[in-house]
């Protein structure tokens, strides 16, 4: 039976664990999520933040992080007016997209962070939710830390059918039209994280 000293220490050590972790907050304000996705013309855009942060053990290496996006925050960029844009973010939020009115929110849950052979790149890996769907995903990011500022940058893509962003209003949808505009877009998005985490 374990003596309740050495309970005493396991949660003392515990709690030193703990203690010895910190966690950066995402500059909300200054971050942002760049996409790109190539259709018979190019679409690009931004999603924003509505919360973040990226943890640090004891030894100063990245462990962990959680992400919130605000897809009421996602705007496209490509088009020359405001009233072309405003076309192209209705059809976004509309349900064969991201369906914001019911998935106001996506969320990235970073599970692990591990040294490449490469200084201050990252192999990041975790789980990435986007209308209710939830997928494992990993990159690789380029992680700096200066004093109390931290910076991270990635690219990637992700497969939009994995989400069902696919012009579908429901998964088992048929339509002749949203099948043809289906075709017409690549399968991938490209996703280009600039992050900045700080005190």
């Amino acid at each position: 039976m374990i003596n309740k000293i050495t309970i005493i220490l396991l949660l003392c050590s515990l709690s030193f664990s703990a203690m010895a972790q910190k966690s950066y907050p995402l500059d909300t304000k200054k971050s942002k999520i760049l996409w790109k996705i190539e259709t018979v013309g190019k679409h690009n855009g931004q999603i924003l933040f509505s919360w973040g942060k990226l943890d640090y053990t004891a030894k100063g290496e990245p462990l962990t992080a959680s992400f919130i996006m605000d897809m009421n925050e996602m705007t496209s960029l490509d088009r020359p007016t405001e009233k072309g844009r405003a076309e192209i973010d209705k059809e976004l939020r509309s349900p064969g997209f991201f369906d914001v009115p019911v998935y106001p929110t996506a969320t990235m849950v970073v599970k692990q962070i591990f040294k490449t052979s490469t200084s201050n790149v990252f192999k990041v890996t975790g789980d990435l939710t986007i209308k209710g769907i939830t997928h494992r995903i990993e990159f690789n990011s380029t992680i700096v830390k200066n004093g109390e500022l931290i910076t991270a940058k990635a690219n990637f893509n992700i497969a939009r059918k994995k989400w069902n962003i696919d012009f579908k209003e429901k998964p088992n949808d048929w339509d002749f039209t949203a099948a043809i505009k289906n075709k017409m877009i690549d399968d991938d998005i490209q996703i280009s994280l600039d992050l900045i985490f700080g005190k």
